[in-house]
């Protein structure tokens, strides 16, 4: 019974802890704290933010929206167990490159 009772409450204790989740939304602030409540804005500032937590139980919680990437997301060896994910029902779109206005363009005759 007695260790029935212990592994129960190590159980409680670790779910209560749960995994390092860091939220990103476009509508965040990179210097937010990344909880669901502030999110930060950019997957970059979410990875570096994850790597303050344990690396086998990370995550990186993608809203819905648009991330425009305008430079490379870095990930190394000691991302390993880091997941980065849409946040249920989302569906994040993650452009790289830059906009080219439509200004830039002329039309072409032949």
């Amino acid at each position: 019974m007695t260790s029935i009772r212990v592994s129960l409450i190590a159980a409680m204790t670790f779910c209560s802890l749960g995994a390092a989740e860091i939220y990103v939304s476009p509508s965040g602030n990179d210097s937010a704290d990344g909880s669901a409540k502030s999110p930060v804005k950019t997957i970059s500032r979410a990875i570096e933010l994850s790597r303050k937590g344990d690396a086998s139980s990370r995550a990186v919680i993608v809203n819905d929206g648009i991330y425009m990437l305008d430079k490379k997301i870095q990930i190394g060896s000691a991302d390993n167990g880091l997941v980065i994910k849409a946040a249920p029902g989302a569906a994040p779109r993650i452009i790289g490159g830059f906009n080219v206005p439509r200004e830039t363009f002329t039309a072409v005759t032949d």
